[in-house]
């Protein structure tokens, strides 16, 4: 539900180097109309003026990595790969040139490859902004959120006004479970961009896993009136419908986003699933097995394949059934989250867990009564598909209830435990009766 962003092209020259010290006076004029025309959008101009710059000086680093940059935005990437290249291996410390390489190949999924040359670029220039936000961006999506975060705030410190650093920092604290920090983020991105849609849609997101419904609701459709065509807004808005049960909202959301956006598996997830509640498998499913091709992420692809699995399950198809859910299962082990899971480690945890919390170690606790500031919660305890998420929507119609998700809500409270220096969970025998009202504001 979250998206990471980056700048895609950076056209300007460095002073005193882009276009000082090659060739004649002649050719750096031209060079430096070139890039005027190149900032203002005027392509044809531009390409025309650095083949002119190459015809006189054809190893002119400057002229070939703009140049690059041309073709690469008018869709020939091999092209300007060889031409960036080419400027490199004339001038391997050109900064920009190992920054917009990157860019190329960060766009082009190239991910392994973008980053030792925003590493370049930045042991050439350490305060270069934008190479530190894609290098973070980078790094976000191929899963090692702390260090993107660590560059993102990097970049901000350098350019306190870099909105996609503040949008890049909060879905890196997103992935880490830091969500209120995250929203902080979007928020700050939000305040020096308003019409920033991909930062509302991640606030909206991470909204909507704080359970703050509402607000999450208020900010995917502010991030859809802002970019009508938004797909990962509609759909984060559908998804939300979807999780709450609330169908009819749920319809509206695909019927708008079909008419707003081009054909997209994560649009045609949602109306599979409203395919699915009103029985009709067969439609369901030519739905999603016309939509598999397109280049979306994993995690989309996998929930493709296991709600394929559910659906030919249900049709008695039961070969088909193993084949989607095999396919699901080898999608998603291919996402950042799953690569990161060491399944021995969680049963080694549970284990621990196990072993820690017997009958005698908890009545070793203090005795401790809850100030009656607070009204208690209550856990609703049960498996998938027993009524549970039927029964919280029964129970947040009433106005006095609210319901949230209670994995990012526990979470907290155990970083704050930890930040108690107590830690999880041996410091719950340890806490005092401050502690606890504490960790009960938490």
């Amino acid at each position: 539900m979250v998206e990471a962003t980056g700048r895609r092209h950076r056209t300007s020259t460095e002073p005193g180097h882009a276009t000082g010290g090659f060739g004649d006076p002649a050719n750096r004029q031209a060079l430096d109309l070139a890039v005027q025309h190149h900032g203002a959008g005027r392509l044809r101009q531009a390409e025309a003026l650095y083949r002119g710059v190459l015809k006189e000086a054809p190893d002119h680093p400057v002229a070939l990595h703009l140049l690059g940059l041309i073709i690469f935005q008018a869709g020939d990437s091999q092209g300007a790969v060889e031409l960036i290249t080419k400027s490199l291996a004339i001038e391997p410390d050109y900064a920009e040139a190992n920054y917009n390489l990157g860019n190329i190949f960060k766009q082009l999924g190239r991910l392994s490859e973008a980053l030792p040359l925003y590493r370049k670029a930045l042991s050439i220039q350490p305060k270069y902004a934008a190479a530190l936000n894609n290098l973070g961006a980078t790094l976000q999506l191929l899963g090692s959120y702390r260090e993107a975060a660590t560059h993102c705030r990097q970049a901000i410190a350098i350019e306190p006004k870099n909105v996609e650093a503040h949008n890049n920092l909060g879905t890196a604290l997103h992935k880490l479970g830091g969500l209120d920090d995250a929203v902080t983020a979007y928020q700050r991105a939000i305040a020096l961009k308003p019409d920033y849609a991909e930062a509302h849609c991640n606030l909206g997101a991470a909204l909507h896993e704080l359970g703050d419904l509402e607000a999450a609701k208020t900010s995917f459709r502010t991030a859809i009136a802002l970019k009508p065509d938004y797909v990962q807004a509609h759909a984060n808005l559908a998804e939300l419908f979807e999780k709450t049960n609330q169908t009819e909202e749920l319809r509206q959301t695909v019927m708008q986003a079909k008419a707003a956006c081009r054909e997209d598996l994560r649009i045609s997830l949602r109306e599979a699933w409203l395919f699915r509640r009103d029985g009709e498998f067969e439609k369901a499913r030519s739905l999603l097995e016309d939509s598999g091709g397109q280049d979306v992420d994993v995690h989309f692809l996998a929930a493709r394949a296991h709600l394929l699995a559910d659906l030919c399950d249900r049709m008695n198809d039961v070969d088909a059934a193993f084949d989607y859910a095999g396919e699901g299962n080898r999608l998603w082990a291919e996402t950042s989250e799953a690569r990161e899971v060491d399944g021995y480690r969680q049963v080694a945890q549970i284990d621990q867990l196990m072993e820690q919390f017997t009958a005698q170690w908890v009545e070793s606790w203090g005795r401790l009564e809850p100030s009656g500031d607070r009204v208690d919660p209550v856990f609703l305890v049960g498996f998938p598909r027993s009524g549970t998420t039927l029964l919280d929507t029964v129970l947040r119609s009433h106005p006095a209830v609210a319901v949230l998700e209670e994995k990012p809500v526990l979470w907290r409270v155990r970083q704050s435990l930890n930040q108690m220096g107590k830690g999880y969970p041996a410091g719950l025998k340890e806490l005092k009766q401050d502690d606890l009202s504490e960790l009960r504001r938490t």
